[in-house]
């Protein structure tokens, strides 16, 4: 035991040696710290302390230089709201007294303000006084007029006298006063009864036209005629609406009524009528809607009346006639040049048709022979031409309208659909 005790101690003596030094390396570690972080605080007291010396220098210096500003506000113990009171109401005062300003100017004088009023009151009075007499004036007038109805009442009218037979002795013929011109008058007949006549006045009724002039026409009349310009009437649809004129000339009397045994006429013999014709290709007649009529008055005038009414042929309205049409020979000449248009057409495609051919083992087509290249172009030429004659011809056939023909010379019935006072010459 001994020995060994000998042999470790020894050992033990290095590693107390090599604590100590790595405590003092410690040591020497913390103290390098310390003393840094002293020199920082220090550092940064440093800095802190010239600051607040040189901070306070220029606080003391500001302090003093705003002590030397004087505040007038305070002087005079007014506030910032006192402030804006003030200067509030200064500039409604300044309002105001514009406002005033400007009605003093705008306002009219006393003077004249007084002068208009006399004018005014001079003329109310001037108008009271012409309604007063106006009032007076119908006053008296209907005074008159009670008074008149007053005498009528108690002195009755005195009875007609009867009739004097002019084949009673001692009749006395006197001036006879002259004929009055014929008048045409309206009557109108109700099977009402007398008390309901008034009643009824008002409403409309259906009128009795009574004409004794020798110079009126009644409606329904006819007359014949001659048709002294006639017409080509178009049928195309435009030509509806734009009528061609005619002119026809009236050889006798014009026919109305039957009366008795004796047929009622009025003379327009030798008066010219025109109207406005159109075609109708469906009926192949010429329809005429008269429109004017002229006719010889004594002493050398004339006498244009309007009139209506129609041309009637062979019992029947319209005037047949030959129905003409020229578009034809045009069609088949499109239809010709149509059929060369084919042909040619047919040429160009079969020189065509050699291009669409396979091309041969040695990548080359056959070449188109001059014969082949002339057919081509003779029939591309032909069919072009061809279609552009045919279109051509083809518009101009549309516009070839069918015609109906009003031959001149012919006799013809005007019929007068409405009366009119033609003033003819008297029989």
């Amino acid at each position: 035991m001994a020995d060994t005790d000998t042999s470790y101690t020894p050992a033990a003596a290095p590693k107390d040696e090599t604590r100590g030094e790595a405590r003092r390396d410690l040591n020497r570690t913390v103290a390098q710290r310390q003393k840094l972080l002293l020199a920082g605080i220090g550092g940064v007291a440093l800095i802190a302390g010239s600051m607040f010396i040189f901070g306070g220098e220029d606080e003391a210096s500001a302090d003093g230089a705003g002590a030397t500003t004087i505040e007038t506000g305070a002087l005079v113990n007014r506030n910032l709201s006192q402030r804006e009171f003030v200067a509030t109401y200064g500039n409604r005062l300044d309002a105001q007294g514009k406002a005033i300003k400007d009605l003093q100017e705008t306002q009219l004088p006393r003077a004249s303000i007084e002068q208009e009023l006399e004018t005014l009151r001079g003329e109310n009075a001037r108008m009271l006084s012409d309604g007063q007499a106006a009032i007076d004036a119908i006053s008296a007038e209907n005074a008159a007029l009670r008074s008149e109805l007053e005498t009528v009442r108690t002195n009755p009218p005195v009875a007609p006298v009867a009739a004097v037979d002019p084949r009673a002795p001692g009749f006395a013929p006197g001036p006879l006063e002259p004929p009055s011109e014929p008048k045409a008058s309206l009557l109108s007949f109700s099977n009402d009864k007398p008390g309901t006549a008034k009643a009824k006045a008002t409403e409309s009724a259906p009128a009795l036209l009574l004409e004794a002039s020798r110079d009126y026409l009644p409606p329904n009349s006819y007359a014949p005629a001659t048709v002294i310009v006639g017409v080509d009437a178009s049928t195309g649809v435009t030509s509806q609406s734009d009528p061609l004129p005619v002119v026809l000339r009236i050889t006798g009397p014009a026919r109305s009524v039957l009366q008795g045994n004796k047929l009622l006429t009025t003379d327009l013999t030798g008066c010219l009528v025109n109207g406005a014709a159109r075609g109708d290709l469906s009926a192949e007649k010429v329809y005429v809607k008269l429109v004017r009529m002229t006719c010889a008055q004594p002493g050398g005038r004339f006498a244009v009346s309007e009139v209506k009414g129609f041309i009637a042929f062979a019992g029947k309205s319209g005037v047949r006639g030959n129905v003409v049409s020229r578009e034809g020979s045009l069609v088949s000449q499109a239809l010709l040049a149509g059929i060369v248009g084919g042909f040619g057409r047919g040429f160009s495609a079969n020189a065509n048709g050699i291009f669409a051919q396979p091309v041969g083992s040695d990548g080359k087509r056959d070449a188109l022979s001059p014969t082949d290249i002339l057919a081509g172009g003779l029939g591309q030429g032909a069919g072009e031409a061809a279609d552009t004659v045919s279109k051509y011809l083809i518009e101009r056939a549309e516009q070839y309208q069918p015609v109906v023909e009003m031959p001149t010379g012919i006799a013809v019935e005007i019929v007068f659909l409405d009366g009119v006072h033609v003033r003819s010459t008297p029989q």
